[in-house]
């Protein structure tokens, strides 16, 4: 079975998850800290998520709230605000004896608005989506709340942004993509490198040639009798080769002269030799050679 592809709307529903269930506790629980200290650090002393802090705060509530909430009270008592989860900070901060009654009514109500995101904007969803609109409106909702509360909406405005999720699986593919990019980058300097050698070494033996070697024409004695130049025949030939030259680019070419004996096709050879030297001598700067 092929994975499932997420919407927008899903990946929208999995960060405002990603909120409620770890961003909020968070802050919930820096709030209650900052708000038992307030009350109760000259008392009963700093919150530092012991045992006897635990203790000091179910002392601290009524019998008709120990009573009401004894399942919480159950862990809570530890003190480790870790083990929380939002029921009971949202208890702890805004429904207890101990600080609930002592809050500051701009607090209260923004704690309150944090409950009320997290129970009707998340926990009472219908389906787990979010419109790319509501999700904007429930996050800019949060980011303000917090911002009142004096809370750090750094980890909210990442979420908010955040494009793809980081997995495992997605790390070690970037992690391969990134290594075989560095692969290809270093073997095309490689090649690079080889092909900036190979042309400095075609040009010092360009040079080299250029420099050492002269140029030569070596033709075919010519008969004691005057012969014709025979211009037509060598203007085919010399057509026939630069056709052949041109359809084989970087390979040898071939052209034979086929004819009987004492005809002249060694002399044709000669003459054709002959203008063809003349002529590349005239238009490149590097060595000709020719022989027949």
């Amino acid at each position: 079975m092929a994975s499932e592809v997420y919407s927008e709307e899903q990946l929208n529903y999995f960060r405002v998850c990603h909120i409620a269930t770890d961003i909020l506790p968070q802050a919930l629980r820096l709030l209650f800290k900052q708000e038992w200290d307030n009350h109760y650090k000259a008392t009963l002393g700093e919150w530092k998520d012991t045992p006897h802090n635990g203790l000091d705060f179910k002392n601290g509530e009524s019998l008709a709230n120990q009573r009401r909430n004894a399942r919480m009270l159950a862990t809570m008592v530890n003190g480790d605000r870790a083990q929380w989860d939002c029921a009971m900070l949202f208890y702890a901060i805004l429904f207890s004896d101990s600080i609930g009654h002592r809050l500051s009514p701009l607090i209260k109500t923004n704690v309150d608005d944090l409950r009320k995101f997290r129970n009707e904007d998340f926990a009472h969803m219908t389906e787990g989506q979010f419109s790319s609109a509501d999700f904007r409106t429930t996050v800019a909702k949060v980011e303000t709340v917090f911002r009142a509360l004096g809370l750090s909406t750094v980890e909210i405005q990442t979420v908010s942004k955040q494009k793809s999720f980081p997995t495992d699986e997605l790390q070690n593919v970037t992690t391969s993509n990134q290594k075989l990019t560095q692969d290809l980058q270093t073997k095309e300097a490689e090649l690079q490198d080889r092909l900036k050698t190979t042309e400095q070494q075609r040009k010092v033996f360009e040079e080299q040639l250029q420099r050492e070697v002269e140029p030569f024409c070596v033709l075919p004695p010519r008969p004691p009798h005057v012969i014709a130049s025979r211009d037509c025949h060598v203007d085919k030939v010399t057509q026939k080769l630069f056709q052949l030259r041109k359809a084989n680019e970087n390979t040898l070419s071939y052209c034979y002269i086929s004819g009987n004996p004492g005809s002249g096709k060694s002399q044709l050879a000669g003459l054709v030799a002959e203008k063809y030297y003349k002529e590349a001598s005239k238009e490149t700067n590097a060595p000709s050679f020719v022989m027949t």
